[in-house]
């Protein structure tokens, strides 16, 4: 991130050089990292214009007071200035978008490889506004069209692929499609939960999240963070068995795109024989919560308490790599109520031997379930305070230094969602309670 940061982006060749560094480190994280807000808007106010005919996007700074649109020089003189006091009020600026109606479909016919490559870094860009629909227009435009789907994965894919080979940042054709539709998914899931059901919109981005989620998996196997968006696709649509055959989402489907794996059952457990903990920690849970609280029939043959005590020890295990790559709270996120019932569930069973049969499903009631999700949401580590995700560094709020954030756009965020108001209540807070601190500890040592 830093390294790209530092290149020009005043062509489209520089331009698409530096998005393509960008994504390589998103198909690494699967989006959880995230560059600096100054950077991101100075380089799209730069770099989107040469994309302008497929996104209609315009970023560009106005005052915070005047909300008047500043030169370019001017921006850059106001950040320097916040960097020199390392507050991002204090340059007093705004990022702002833009964007137009009317991008011709057609365009999309002659995208080129440099292009796509930007258009994935701009689309990120949007998405710091709030502007889920212009993301979901360019998410249909790329991935729902099927001629432009087959025509990006044929020609501009593998085009991406023979780039930068040799470089640390190379990526080879399945890593590059990762990367396309794990960040056209984001903009989707966000329509699935905004637009009505039964609106052309919603069928449109459920179709194309189930679609994505039969791709994704069958890419690189053996990436870990590959199987986030398919069990988020699972627990937003509730259509674990849609994944594996047709169902009433199938005909808001196109043709498979050429070359595609046959559909796989989304089971979170896909991935654990290649050694990955994110789905070894996310599938164990889901598993052993599956195998005490699913009716009878749905159950192996001959289930035994041991069986669901070692999926739960073997979750655990997987758990503590996963905390060591910064990804524990994600994994608790997506099993926080799996795993809140199989604990509480193991407790109440925990004087009977390994041997138990489980031939009834295990009942929790809604207050231990509870207590247990309040345990485990205790425990989580604390992570940014404007995207919750946890990392190895952060940077505490100026003003009151009790916010702390992992990158200047979740700064921003944070300050644009409410922390403006309460800064400066924060930061006297603090100092009382620092001046209380003080006062306790000099009588202790008087007395």
């Amino acid at each position: 991130m830093e390294e790209a940061a530092e290149l020009s982006v005043g062509t489209l060749a520089e331009a698409a050089a530096f998005a393509r560094r960008i994504s390589y480190a998103q198909y690494l994280t699967s989006g959880l990292a995230g560059i600096d807000t100054r950077v991101s808007a100075l380089k799209a106010v730069e770099a989107a214009p040469f994309v302008y005919r497929f996104t209609g996007a315009r970023f560009f700074w106005t005052d915070a007071a005047t909300q008047q649109e500043l030169s370019e020089a001017e921006a850059q003189r106001r950040m320097r200035r916040a960097e020199r006091s390392r507050d991002a009020r204090s340059s007093d600026l705004e990022s702002s978008l833009e964007i137009a109606d009317g991008v011709d479909p057609q365009a999309y016919d002659s995208l080129t490889a440099d292009e796509l490559a930007l258009i994935l870094f701009v689309l990120r860009c949007i998405r710091l506004f709030g502007g889920y629909k212009t993301g979901f227009e360019l998410g249909r435009r790329l991935y729902a069209t099927l001629a432009v789907r087959r025509r990006i994965q044929e020609v501009l894919l593998p085009a991406l692929a023979a780039m930068d080979v040799g470089e640390p940042h190379h990526m080879t054709a399945p890593q590059w499609e990762t990367v396309w539709i794990e960040t056209l998914s984001n903009d989707m899931f966000y329509t699935l939960r905004a637009e009505p059901q039964g609106s052309q919109s919603h069928a449109v981005a459920a179709a194309s999240l189930l679609s994505i989620a039969r791709r994704l998996p069958s890419l690189v196997p053996d990436r870990a963070m590959s199987y986030r968006v398919p069990l988020d696709v699972d627990m937003e649509m509730g259509l674990h068995d849609e994944l594996a055959r047709p169902g009433p989402f199938a005909r808001h489907l196109a043709p498979p795109p050429l070359g595609a794996a046959p559909a796989v059952t989304l089971d979170p457990w896909r991935g654990s024989d290649q050694g990955n903990s994110f789905a070894v920690a996310i599938g164990s849970w889901i598993r052993a919560h599956a195998l005490l609280h699913r009716p009878l029939r749905q159950r192996p043959a001959g289930l035994t308490l041991g069986a669901v005590r070692a999926l739960v020890a073997q979750a655990r295990e997987a758990g503590k790599r996963v905390k060591r790559q910064h990804l524990e709270p994600l994994v608790k996120q997506k099993t926080s109520l799996p795993m809140a019932a199989v604990k509480a569930s193991l407790e109440h069973m925990a004087g009977l031997p390994d041997s138990t049969p489980l031939q009834q499903p295990v009942a929790v009631s809604r207050t231990q379930l509870q207590q247990a999700a309040a345990v485990a949401a205790a425990a989580t580590e604390r992570g940014c305070d404007g995207c919750g995700r946890c990392f190895t560094k952060y940077f505490n709020c100026g003003g009151c230094r009790q916010r702390r954030y992992c990158s200047r756009a979740c700064q921003v965020a944070d300050w644009r969602g409410g922390h403006k108001a309460a800064c400066k209540q924060m930061a006297e807070e603090a100092a009382e309670a620092t001046g209380e601190a003080k006062a306790k500890g000099g009588a202790e040592r008087g007395t």
